[in-house]
């Protein structure tokens, strides 16, 4: 669970340094598409364990019986296949930005490493 958490103040960080580096700019920071593009996964993996992992181990903080092992794992390989396709294997896909001033389309850019 803390890995979770950590994930998901990465993920307030680097937003708000998209945020930061983009707004009222005519030529952005640099690292700005890292920044807008690590949020874009990261809240789901931070968000989707602690979500299905907290149900699964209510209220003991253990799973209820053994027989809830392949309910566990097989999320866990769920979460990672959605989390890749979204974070990785979509290069091209549109990023958005989500400021205080509501969501804004980064049109033109592709994922970083791509």
């Amino acid at each position: 669970m803390t890995g979770s958490t950590l994930v998901i103040a990465l993920a307030f960080v680097t937003g708000a340094n998209a945020t930061y580096a983009t707004e009222d700019r005519t030529d952005p920071l640099p690292g700005w598409v890292w920044a807008v593009w690590v949020p874009s996964w990261a809240w789901g993996t931070g968000l989707g364990p602690i979500l299905t992992f907290l149900l699964l181990s209510f209220p003991e903080g253990r799973l209820p019986s053994p027989r809830w092992r392949p309910v566990a794992i097989a999320s866990a390989v769920v979460m990672g296949g959605v989390l890749t396709i979204v974070g990785v294997a979509n290069p091209e896909a549109e990023l958005v930005l989500i400021d205080r001033g509501g969501a804004r389309s980064v049109h033109g850019v592709s994922s970083p490493g791509s």
